[in-house]
């Protein structure tokens, strides 16, 4: 327990001796006043031994009370105070979800996603971000600490996935519509001409979704998670090595989460690019389900820790201020005796 003004204490010795100076000072035999006649037989009466008895008693107590009454309220002027430290840990991380959505590997991203929603409850402090990709990358969620906006976004694409892929949708469906479009709109940009499973220009445009980067005092561990079976099938603007590249040269680790049926030459082409950046592929199946993947990635990852700590003044006024109502509620019943 401290003070927060400790000059209060000081004050409040110098009236308290004060006090008990001026009370123990020698008092003169006779001051102005009637003098009364025959005083000394009055004071042999024992009515007025048990009367003044009381009321030397009462005003004693009545001075202890009003030092313990100043002492209480210079207690609370000084206000008395603890200093309550909270420590809080956070993944001092960024993790971006890149998402192949051209259809090869919707299952595995279907997966993917009910477990990243699982996931995500339980970060603190990080902030995560959705890249899908096709033709074209579309940022469906920038990058964010609001994990019930990232929940729901992972839970619309799940739905969307799923959806294009039931044999028992209708096209008449609003909700089929935009779940489709959700997915596709934007992705698909250039298709005719480009092609699609453009991956590398997918994983190269998370990049640009990374707030911070090359910024003085940044020390921010970036991560960027993708699924894709790495077959292209179209004109790449940026291949997936180039890709890598770029991530490596920002520091940027990178995990790959790949079906087992991946070819052999695209597995080994995603597991240079990934391991160059300081990351790992994992194959599903071989690798264990997405459940472990995740909790693989989770574990590798989780190391970078950013402890907090809040310093909050708590004040405790309460006992001096029950001892000064006591105290002052004493004295006035005190009062009301001693005239009697």
């Amino acid at each position: 327990m401290e003070l927060k003004y400790n000059f209060v204490l000081y004050i409040c010795v110098g009236v308290v001796l004060f006090l008990i100076l001026f009370r123990f000072r020698k008092k003169k035999g006779y001051a102005d006043g009637k003098k009364l006649s025959s005083l000394a037989f009055i004071e042999k009466e024992s009515t007025y031994k048990t009367r003044m008895a009381i009321f030397k008693t009462l005003v004693f107590f009545a001075k202890t009370l009003c030092i313990i009454a100043i002492c209480a309220s210079m207690v609370l002027i000084s206000r008395p105070y603890k200093t309550h430290i909270t420590t809080t840990e956070e993944n001092n991380r960024d993790i971006m979800l890149c998402l192949d959505v051209s259809t090869s590997v919707d299952e595995l991203n279907e997966t993917l996603c009910d477990t990243l929603i699982d996931t995500v409850e339980q970060l603190k402090g990080e902030r995560f971000g959705i890249v899908i990709f096709n033709t074209s990358p579309v940022v469906v969620c920038p990058l964010t600490d609001d994990y019930e906006y990232i929940i729901e976004t992972l839970t619309t694409i799940k739905k969307a996935l799923k959806s294009r892929n039931s044999y028992f949708f209708s096209y008449d469906d609003d909700d089929w519509m935009y779940l489709y479009n959700f997915i596709s709109s934007g992705t698909i940009t250039g298709n005719e001409t480009r092609g699609s499973s453009l991956i590398g220009t997918g994983l190269a445009a998370t990049v640009n979704n990374f707030a911070g980067l090359g910024e003085e005092g940044d020390n921010r561990t970036r991560v960027v998670i993708i699924s894709t079976d790495n077959d292209v099938m179209g004109n790449e603007i940026i291949t997936m090595p180039e890709a890598g590249d770029i991530l490596r040269d920002r520091k940027i680790v990178c995990y790959g989460i790949a079906p087992d049926f991946i070819y052999p030459d695209d597995r080994q082409e995603f597991q240079r690019t990934v391991e160059e950046t300081g990351g790992k592929l994992f194959i599903e199946g071989k690798s264990g389900n997405v459940d472990t993947i995740v909790a693989e990635i989770q574990k590798l990852e989780a190391t970078q820790i950013e402890t907090k700590k809040e310093y909050n003044d708590v004040e405790y006024p309460f006992v001096p201020f029950m001892v000064l109502l006591v105290a002052a509620s004493t004295m006035i019943v005190l009062a009301k005796i001693s005239k009697v």
